[in-house]
């Protein structure tokens, strides 16, 4: 086992990180085994198709459709993860055991009408015909009582025609089935199951419960079926599988309680040796959880606007914030701003500036008053100056207007409706928490008509900034490039558009800032 790898379990609680280094090793093992079951199951069928043990027809349906079942797992198999793959086992192993159950039931039912068949055929042929009987007659004995010789001579051709008929009717049955229905130790239809699926289940990594569940179906349903068709269990084949099914269920059991030992005895000593790391990425952690939670639902749509927007911070806690305030039917407020850095510091003052902004939009909606009591919350609260730059936007619908405040942000984009051109605002004024008063704030507005079909895209440094394994900047071509050939798209689409082609050109690049994209548009 690969425990030198256990501190990526640490994060969990035990129980559920060694689910979690089990479903692991499944999600290898699983591949491999399809591999060999295609193999097993190809060989099985051409060696049995060959020897004539049993009809093609019932290969192609039973064997036939695993195999392509199996294929198909294979093909989709990247849709397979950790959280899943337990789930997918139990189905996995019920699938294989109803198609090896379909195609023994379908051999029974089959060799069952054959031996009816010739059951039939044989009895019809030892009923005596009446031109044999009549012939006979002209053949009596003149004294009553006594048998005459042409009478014995018929008694001993019928005796030899009905051994002849059995003799055929065994030799027969003996070329067309391995087995008699009805005769005790002769069937042998179904204890193969039990064997087949305890070396699956041995295979693959469980916990002791599920090991019991899954081989105690593996040796029950069998037996039933056996005892349903025949009244009886063939000792001759089941017991044998059953031996072998619980020495293997103790193996895995056994097998189960010594890896758990080892995992728990390993993830114990790192968990110690480790404490104060694991306990501060847990916190870590928590507050992630918690900053995402701030954010407001990725899409929105009314009748007037659509808006999208997602955050993915580049640490455990970010620096980037967006929010959107919908005013009235016909008032929108955007908010995105970027604190400097990125960590525990940036989340904090994130926090305070959410809280802020808040407040602050239930007394004004004017974009300069709220920079600029954001500016003074943060020069008060902040011994350690933060800067962080923002933008903050008001969509008046009823006047096809939109105002916006810059505090030294990155440009703003507008792409129009009609036209597909876009616009980059470059006006701006000095970042939040720079200085205790701005200079000149209403110079820092721009104001611009926003018609039916604009569209306003606001982001973070987080998507320009990003960089490929060359250490070559993703920038404002990368962008221009995205909204010029998505102008016509939705909002949603854009965005997609523009993160994924951020994603795909630093792939092989650590992501080194949030980014944080806010697109708008007016219907």
């Amino acid at each position: 086992m690969e425990f030198f790898k256990i501190d990526k379990y640490l994060e969990y609680p035990k129980n559920i990180a060694y689910d979690m280094f089990l479903d692991e090793r499944n999600l290898r093992l699983l591949k491999k085994v399809i591999y060999y079951l295609i193999a097993f199951f190809i060989i099985y069928s051409l060696v049995s198709i060959f020897a004539e043990e049993l009809p093609a027809g019932i290969i192609l349906t039973a064997i036939g459709l695993n195999v392509i079942f199996l294929v198909t797992v294979l093909i989709k198999y990247d849709k397979l993860n950790v959280k899943n793959i337990r789930k997918f086992l139990f189905i996995f192993l019920g699938i294989q055991m109803l198609f090896i159950t379909t195609g023994d039931f379908s051999n029974y039912f089959l060799k069952s009408y054959k031996i009816e068949k010739i059951n039939r055929t044989d009895n019809s042929s030892l009923t005596p015909q009446p031109d044999s009987l009549n012939g006979n007659t002209n053949n009596l004995a003149s004294d009553s009582g006594k048998p005459s010789i042409s009478d014995k001579d018929s008694s001993e051709q019928k005796s030899t025609q009905t051994d002849s008929a059995v003799t055929s009717k065994k030799k027969k049955s003996n070329n067309d089935v391995n087995v008699t229905i009805g005769t005790q130790g002769d069937n042998e239809y179904f204890a193969d199951i039990i064997l087949f699926l305890a070396i699956l289940i041995l295979i693959f990594r469980f916990t002791r419960n599920e090991y019991l569940l899954l081989y105690s179906i593996a040796l029950f349903i069998p037996i039933i079926l056996d005892l349903t068709l025949h009244g009886n269990l063939n000792t001759g084949s089941a017991v044998p599988n059953i031996f072998f099914a619980a020495l293997f269920c103790l193996i895995s059991v056994i097998s189960e309680r010594k890896r758990y030992s080892k995992f728990s005895a390993e993830y114990d000593y790192v968990l110690k040796k480790n404490y104060e790391t694991i306990r501060m990425q847990r916190e870590l952690n928590s507050a992630k959880e918690i900053q995402l939670s701030m954010l407001p639902d990725n899409k929105f749509e009314n009748e007037n606007i659509d808006i999208a927007g997602l955050s993915v911070p580049a640490s455990e806690v970010g620096g980037d914030y967006y929010d959107y305030f919908i005013i009235d039917e016909n008032k929108l407020g955007l908010f995105i701003c970027d604190v400097s850095g990125h960590g525990v510091a940036s989340g904090l003052t994130l926090s305070g500036l959410r809280s802020s902004i808040h407040l602050i939009m239930e007394d004004t909606m004017d974009p300069k008053i709220i920079m600029e009591k954001l500016n003074r919350m943060l020069r008060k609260t902040q011994s350690k100056k933060m800067f962080v730059t923002a933008i903050f936007a008001m969509i008046d619908l009823n006047s096809g207007k939109c105002d916006i405040f810059n505090a030294g942000h990155l440009p703003p984009y507008k792409i129009s409706g009609n036209s597909g051109e876009i616009f980059k605002f470059k006006k701006h004024s000095i970042t939040l928490g720079a200085t205790d008063n701005f200079s000149k704030p209403e110079e820092s507005i721009v104001s611009f008509e926003f018609k039916s079909g604009d569209k306003l895209v606001l982001y973070t440094d987080g998507v320009n900034e990003a960089m490929n394994i060359q250490k070559k900047e993703f920038g404002f071509e990368g962008i221009e490039r995205i909204l010029n050939s998505n102008s016509d798209k939705t909002v949603s689409e854009i965005l997609d558009s523009l993160f994924n082609e951020v994603k795909n050109f630093s792939k092989d690049y650590e992501q080194k800032d949030d980014i944080t994209i806010l697109i708008v548009g007016r219907k």
